[in-house]
């Protein structure tokens, strides 16, 4: 998969070239859906709140490892030589 961000709106052979490389989606993750394996997308149309597709689902929850808790240390003591 790939993103292209440009300034400029991509020109019509861009899109086409984008468009023939196909779609992805990937097999057995369920409620997985489709996308374009190249997307064109300009910065306006981001900082506009478009968003890219990617195959996940939207409530596909990964796991997290498990939270470690810190152990206080005392002071240290550094002997410095007088």
């Amino acid at each position: 998969m790939g993103l292209f961000i440009t300034l400029e709106e991509p020109t019509a052979p861009m899109t086409q070239e984008a468009l023939s490389a196909g779609y992805y989606k990937p097999s057995g993750i369920v409620g997985a859906i489709s996308c374009p394996k190249v997307q064109i997308v300009t910065i306006e149309e981001l900082l506009n709140g478009k968003k890219i597709q990617y195959p996940m689902h939207d409530d596909v929850t990964f796991r997290r490892a498990s939270k470690v808790e810190e152990e206080e240390d005392e002071n240290l003591e550094i002997d410095f030589p007088k």
